[in-house]
């Protein structure tokens, strides 16, 4: 029986030379995929054995194909050696295996590139030189029968790769791959796939099926790189498209391992200048409509939970591409769908591709929203920025149309006043605010329309009608507690800012009236106002204002005052207004006490900071965390483990819970210092506290210091 030539790899191999007792029956069922693999390896021995060598022996296709791989040491420099580093081998596959699981096993007899290489291998990475021309320098050993380095095949195909692809470079990076495949290299997936690119675009099919012939015969491109792997099947359909080729797009569209799992977009950008026409395009786009339909149908709850699930966990951006990749294939979102993507993206805060989005899914403007809670999300990022007023204006004139379908509320109303006020006009928002509480609306602003408002007129230099504002929410009967801390903060930045004296005072007594209690943001707040750019001077002006009028300085006043003078530097005034805080009878705050050990610690007065953590203990809540944090970053600052490390312990027998920054602290501290012993316990007590880091910084230390303990010990 005649049999045909088969084309393999860089030989072209008549099966009737291949010995009788080594030919498979091919046309049995199910032994085409061992039979392929097997000739494959006798390729690969005919280009490279001995006339004694002998060639693999095979049976009956039904029967495994068995014999044992035996690797023979290469001698640099010597023919013989190099011929027979690859030692006669048939595989022991079995011929009713599925292509894929032969593939599979194939792949995981190769090394990696590295290991191929061994510790030369750095000198692939160093930087070609732009005026030499490798493949000369190539074709010049070739000619002279010299041995060829891996490394310098790498630098060669690394040089091919960046040479503009045409006619010349292909014929090359052919050469290249073959030289490749004799000295069992793994080849660039990339070059492989410009490979074919140019190929398909020539209209070479039978070159580009001798390139993925060769793909898959090479064993070290086991696991590819799914970027890579996903642009081979989008050149593959790209290829089956150009020749009607319908049974090949069936095969491809019915892989389940590793099979199409890339967008539109990017088979589109893959393809270019392959000149596939409009009736490939829309082939295309039915197949990824196809398959988007069996994994996950558009518009039901399943499709829109994933992209729920995507935008609550930060991928917003890959929610963005599935949405542009389902509008890319024909689908059309409903109500439902397109209510979630746009939330989705104003939430994320991608305007400009949520206003391009909605282009898309409505055909229209932006403007022509008809769904209140999308509109309300638009009106809410237009707020965000003053330049976007013009829009928002529009989006409101929409919205107030009788027949828009939309009946603007209280988020409405306050993204709009924001949108004037970040603007710099407050009469439109002043004007904004009486209407929303008239005909037709009739809508009651809530305290947190009350704090927009407020925070807004501050902001554009109106104190008087903003304190209006405060006065009217505070006499508001129907809002159980019209006071809050948010509105004080407010209110306290606000006046401060003005200088007004009076009406602060006012708020802090309103405070200690309604038992609103002030926090760390509070202290923080007046801190940073009363010592802008570091000048005690402003504070001293508030406290000299103050006491000329006869009114009494609060805990929060007291608090904000001690901390700004030892931020600055200035301990002995701080001290001054701690003891008269005390002697008013205000218990000062582990707030206070922090910034004087911090102020104690920079003007190096130790004691100082000692005599004030003794004092924290005294406290209602006692030493926090923070607190303890100062302690011992201070004295590793210093230099001082001994005591710092003294708190640690202290702080760890206090403390039911700790955070990883005083850890980490004194560990720094010990690792700069090449303190191993205090560094090695501190190492210790975090496994008994227990405590697990997820911080990469605190973790590089551990591992420093088990690495430098662990050698000590050793030795």
């Amino acid at each position: 029986m005649a049999v045909p030539r088969i084309r393999l790899q860089t030989h072209c191999i008549a099966a009737a030379s291949i010995p009788q007792g080594a030919r498979p029956c091919i046309h049995h069922p199910g032994t085409r995929p061992a039979v392929h693999q097997w000739l494959l390896e006798y390729a690969r021995w005919r280009s490279m054995s001995t006339s004694s060598t002998r060639p693999p022996t095979c049976r009956r296709p039904s029967v495994l194909l068995e014999a044992q791989s035996k690797k023979i040491n290469h001698i640099p420099g010597n023919a013989q050696s190099r011929h027979a580093s690859t030692s006669t081998s048939a595989w022991h596959i079995s011929t009713t295996q599925h292509p894929r699981q032969v593939s599979k096993k194939l792949s995981t007899s190769s090394e990696p590139l590295e290991k191929n290489l061994g510790a030369s291998s750095t000198l692939v990475s160093q930087p070609q030189d732009p005026s030499t021309n490798y493949w000369k320098m190539y074709q010049e050993k070739v000619n002279k029968k010299e041995r060829i380095t891996h490394q310098e095949l790498i630098r060669l195909s690394r040089w091919l790769g960046a040479q503009p692809m045409n006619k010349d470079t292909a014929q090359k990076l052919t050469k290249l791959i073959r030289s490749f495949q004799k000295a069992k290299l793994p080849f660039d997936m990339t070059l492989y796939n410009d490979l074919i690119h140019f190929h398909i675009k020539r209209n070479k099919f039978d070159e580009v099926q001798w390139v993925l012939d060769t793909m898959i015969a090479d064993r070290s491109q086991g696991s590819l790189n799914s970027k890579v792997s996903q642009r081979t099947l989008a050149l593959i359909m790209a290829m089956h498209l150009k020749t009607g080729n319908a049974a090949g797009l069936d095969r491809l569209i019915q892989r389940q391992d590793n099979g199409i799992a890339h967008y539109m977009a990017k088979f589109l950008e893959w393809t270019r200048g392959l000149q596939l026409t409009n009736e490939h395009i829309q082939t295309a786009k039915r197949i990824f409509f196809d398959l988007q339909f069996k994994r996950c149908e558009p518009n039901t709850p399943r499709f829109t939970h994933l992209l729920e699930h995507l935008f609550n966990t930060g991928k917003a951006q890959e929610a963005l591409g599935l949405v542009n990749h389902i509008l890319d294939i024909g689908y059309s979102l409903n109500k439902f769908t397109s209510t979630s993507v746009m939330s989705g993206l104003l939430r994320a805060k991608l305007l400009d591709d949520a206003t391009a989005v909605w282009g898309r899914i409505q055909g229209n403007d932006i403007s022509d929203i008809s769904d209140i809670s999308i509109a309300n999300s638009l009106l809410a990022m237009f707020s965000q920025d003053p330049k976007r007023l013009g829009a928002a204006q529009v989006l409101w004139a929409r919205m107030n149309e009788a027949t828009s379908g939309l009946k603007p509320d209280e988020h409405s109303f306050g993204s709009m006043m924001a949108s004037y006020l970040g603007a710099k006009e407050p009469a439109a928002a002043v004007a904004l605010w009486h209407s929303m509480q008239k005909a037709p609306h009739w809508i009651k602003p809530s305290r947190v329309l009350y704090n927009v408002m407020i925070n807004g007129l501050f902001y554009t230099h109106q104190p008087e009608t903003a304190k209006t504002l405060y006065e009217e929410l505070l006499a508001r009967k129907d809002l159980k507690e019209p006071l809050a801390l948010d509105t004080c903060h407010i209110m306290i930045r606000g006046l401060l800012s003005v200088r007004d004296v009076d009406g602060l005072q006012q708020v802090l007594a309103r405070m200690e009236q309604d038992k609103v209690e002030p926090n760390g943001i509070t202290y923080t707040i007046i801190t940073n106002v009363l010592f802008s750019q570091r000048d005690a001077a402003s504070a001293d002006k508030i406290s000299a204002l103050m006491a000329g009028r006869d009114l009494s300085k609060t805990a929060i006043t007291y608090s904000a005052m001690i901390a700004g003078y030892a931020q600055n530097g200035d301990m002995a005034r701080a001290q001054e207004l701690l003891e008269e805080m005390q002697g008013a009878n205000h218990r000062p705050s582990i707030h206070v006490y922090g910034a004087l050990m911090q102020g104690a610690f920079r003007s190096g007065q130790v004691a100082l900071a000692e005599e004030m953590a003794q004092q924290a203990k005294s406290t209602s809540g006692g030493m926090s965390q923070g607190a303890y944090s100062i302690m011992i970053g201070g004295y590793s600052n210093l230099v001082m483990l001994g005591k710092a490390e003294r708190w640690y312990d202290e702080m760890r027998r206090t403390l039911s819970k700790v955070t990883w920054e005083p850890h980490y602290v004194l560990l720094r501290a010990c690792v700069e210092h090449k303190q191993w012993e205090t560094a090695q316990r501190v190492v210790k007590a975090m496994k008994e506290h227990p405590f697990e880091s997820y911080v990469p910084k605190l973790n590089m230390l551990i591992e420093e210091v088990e690495r430098v303990t662990g050698q000590e010990s050793r030795k």
